[in-house]
């Protein structure tokens, strides 16, 4: 009997109508690091444009990445979320 955790994913089909232009576009970033023995810390500056009217929320996507703090035009903001694994 095998586990399902184990089993392999189902691929999904998807078709070239569903893909649609990403509501956020970002044409600038800066990173800087600051590298050490035990951590590594990243300060990233992102340039983001709302594409169009669209109500999304922001997106951030990061694998085990906090974010300190998100900001427009210097302004704490609140309208985005974090996905991926932490």
């Amino acid at each position: 009997m095998t586990d399902a955790s184990s089993a392999p994913a189902i691929p999904v089909t998807i078709h070239r109508g569903d893909y649609r232009p990403p509501e956020w576009q970002i044409p600038d970033i800066a990173l800087d690091f600051v590298l050490g023995i035990d951590e590594t810390r990243v300060s990233s500056a992102l340039s983001v444009v709302r594409h169009g009217d669209t109500p999304a929320p922001l997106v951030l996507r990061g694998d085990g990445l906090t974010a300190l703090a998100v900001r427009v035009d210097g302004e704490g903001w609140n309208d985005w979320r974090m996905d991926g694994p932490t």
